[in-house]
């Protein structure tokens, strides 16, 4: 077992290998389900995304059979699944069992309720040039006019994305939060997030975000939407990270003074 999870490690080894040592660690793939197998899961998400096991072999470099006896059997080695991937635009990303910040079954493209979209544009007033990274179904970007937009459903990788903003709005995967807060601070000046809490206060975290030279400049405490919204008992906010902010976090409880209505 310790060779195995050395060879893991550093990307080598068989997919079925990768699936026992992972189980022993209690680790699963971020975004999986966990009753479909690797196979079924990457198979699904080329399906939904519209791509042929031929168009995958030219994205990926992968051959056509090894696509499908992983496809099919999730056999084969552990540096083809994680290339396959990558050419899907996923993460190959493990996180613990236990409470988890997205629902149960895998999925946190959770997209965001009009009634709290409306209210978080109206609070914030943003102007100039906008985007919103994760379009979703639309919900922020209706209530910008005019706004720029990206989302990897509709062939718009936001990782891609290097344009200039004044504002950026959004409410992004909660699995990807890191990778996003940091490629939106390299495009706006002003970012408004909705997240838990608790992802906020990491020493890595507070670092990231000094160094690109925000601050965090409100924190809105909301109430955790209505189903499908995932419960994890952690404190849901509204985030304002502000380029060059010196001054104090203004903390706001709009849960008691103005709460959203969802209905």
């Amino acid at each position: 077992m310790i060779f195995t999870s050395f060879a893991i490690e550093n990307g080598a080894g068989t997919i079925q290998l990768f699936i026992a040592v992972t189980k022993a660690l209690g680790l699963h793939i971020q975004n999986k389900p966990d009753n479909t197998s690797i196979g079924e899961w990457l198979a699904a998400v080329r399906q939904q995304r519209g791509i042929s096991q031929r168009q995958l072999v030219e994205r990926s470099g992968i051959s056509r059979p090894t696509i499908k006896a992983i496809e099919t059997g999730s056999t084969g080695r552990v540096t083809s699944m994680i290339t396959i991937m990558r050419a899907l635009g996923l993460k190959p990303r493990l996180s613990r069992r236990g409470r988890s910040m997205v629902p149960q079954n895998g999925n946190d493209v959770v997209y965001t309720p009009r009634p709290l979209a409306r209210w978080v544009v109206e609070h914030f007033k943003p102007s100039g040039r906008m985007l919103e990274p994760c379009f979703g179904d639309g919900a922020f970007a209706e209530q910008m006019p005019g706004c720029d937009w990206c989302e990897i459903n509709k062939g718009r990788d936001f990782f891609e994305y290097h344009g200039k903003a004044d504002w950026i709005i959004t409410n992004p995967p909660w699995s990807y939060l890191r990778e996003i807060l940091q490629h939106n601070m390299k495009l706006a000046d002003n970012i408004v997030m909705i997240i838990t809490l608790n992802s906020l206060w990491t020493r890595a975290r507070k670092k990231g975000i000094s160094d690109a030279g925000f601050a965090i400049r409100e924190i809105m405490l909301i109430d955790t939407p209505p189903s499908p919204w995932p419960y994890t008992g952690m404190q849901v906010g509204v985030v304002h990270f502000s380029r060059g902010w010196t001054g104090d976090i203004k903390m706001t409880d709009h849960r008691s003074i103005a709460p959203v209505h969802y209905e």
